[in-house]
């Protein structure tokens, strides 16, 4: 189940990114500049997209917090995926 579960969400991140697209997501993450300014995009797109349920906010929050970690971890390109999912989730709210 777990694994159906993410299949669908990176589906999900799949079909909407092209909708939500920002200047951040030009190119892949290189650094922790860029990884800082790709989390402060996500997290304006949570804030100006508040309609998640109870359940899709907290995997929402678990997610960016993974992706946060990542960034401090320096592995970028982890970290842009779990963005791309976040904001993916949002999208397609």
């Amino acid at each position: 189940m777990k694994n159906l579960v993410k299949c669908m969400m990176f589906g999900v991140v799949a079909v909407s990114l092209a909708s939500f697209g920002t200047r951040a997501y030009a190119a892949d993450i290189e650094n922790a500049k860029q990884c800082a300014e790709v989390v402060a995009d996500t997290v304006q797109a949570v804030e100006e997209n508040p309609s998640l349920g109870d359940k899709s906010e907290k995997i929402l929050l678990e997610v960016m917090n993974l992706a946060q970690q990542r960034c401090d971890e320096k592995n970028f390109s982890a970290a842009q995926e779990l963005l791309e999912l976040a904001r993916g989730m949002v999208a397609s709210e």
